[in-house]
């Protein structure tokens, strides 16, 4: 296995592993918590609190996603992503809004657990995602360096023989 091929490896799992933490436990969390999803009789209820949760994890990952949605082409779901991240203000008042309808006690628990794994997901996972990053780009540079070389090299030693 190459160099570039295990930091690939490493890149993948520590990206898996800062969504895991920044995303999944909370939410998973939050689910149990608050049982965000009723089963009754066929039909599936989805709380207020699912919608916050949802409008702060998106607004703490908007950037990525939105530089993401961005670089798609031209659809119909690129149009209307992007235009809810141009009124995503107005979702989290609404989801607050209905947050404090459900119940002003639940806040500190519900931020505690979206803010404790970010904060471990953003500065103790993300930076080793980014080195891992770093050096798949240096390492695939010196590959390219390597190969222009040895095409700079070639056509030289060619001319050599011809004499």
């Amino acid at each position: 296995m190459t160099e570039l091929v295990k930091q690939k490896r490493i890149r993948f799992w520590l990206r898996l592993l800062f969504i895991v933490v920044a995303y999944g436990i909370p939410f998973g969390v939050l689910a149990w918590r608050f049982d965000f999803f009723q089963f009754k009789e066929a039909e599936v209820k989805i709380s207020g609190v699912v919608i916050l949760l949802g409008v702060l994890l998106l607004f703490q990952f908007r950037k990525e996603v939105q530089s993401w949605i961005e670089s798609w082409e031209f659809s119909l779901t690129k149009v209307v992503l992007l235009g809810l991240g141009k009124v995503w203000a107005f979702l989290l008042a609404l989801s607050i809004i209905t947050l404090a309808r459900y119940g002003l006690t639940n806040i500190e628990y519900i931020v505690g657990w979206i803010s404790v794994p970010q904060i471990i997901a953003y500065l103790f996972i993300k930076p080793f995602s980014e080195q891992a990053d770093y050096r798949i780009k240096r390492e695939i540079r010196k590959q390219e360096v390597k190969e222009a070389l040895q095409e700079s090299v070639q056509p030289v030693q060619s001319k050599k023989r011809k004499k």
